[in-house]
């Protein structure tokens, strides 16, 4: 990675050495920037770690697909079993349920790309893509109205 910033023209420009043909003023810049340079590098792997984390999370989209997919599917199942049956309906769990739909998916992007230390990508999102799935299974199960 570190190649990738040395092999770009501003770094082969403040790597230079100062030539008595540069204006006062831009040698100035060179001098300061290059106190810096390390601060810069810093800012750039913190910037490339987090696009990085957010195309991970766009590979990994499918993933809550597939859970939402399940738990919608059998929470329907579950409903139409329960109304089968006579069952007592359950608004205030599907109410609550749904409200808890965003932050399911919320929480992983939070949790992932906002993070300080590497981790695996699996240890965040396979977790959150459950949860996700969970919180839909309930939402329909528990769903009172006719379709």
């Amino acid at each position: 990675m570190t190649q990738w910033f040395k092999q770009t023209w501003v770094s082969q420009y403040l790597f230079s050495p100062i030539t008595g043909q540069e204006l006062g003023f831009l040698s100035n810049i060179k001098a300061v920037i290059g106190l810096f340079l390390s601060y810069l590098y810093a800012a750039g792997f913190v910037i490339l770690t987090a696009i990085m984390r957010v195309i991970i999370f766009f590979l990994s989209l499918p993933w809550f697909v597939l859970c939402a997919l399940v738990g919608i599917v059998d929470g329907f199942i579950e409903r139409e079993v329960r109304k089968f049956e006579g069952g007592i309906e359950h608004a205030l769990l599907y109410h609550i349920a749904k409200s808890h739909l965003p932050l399911a998916i919320s929480i992983a992007w939070i949790a992932y790309i906002g993070m300080p230390f590497s981790i695996h990508p699996s240890f965040i999102l396979v977790p959150a893509g459950v949860f996700f799935g969970i919180n839909l299974y309930i939402t329909t199960w528990s769903f009172k109205k006719f379709l």
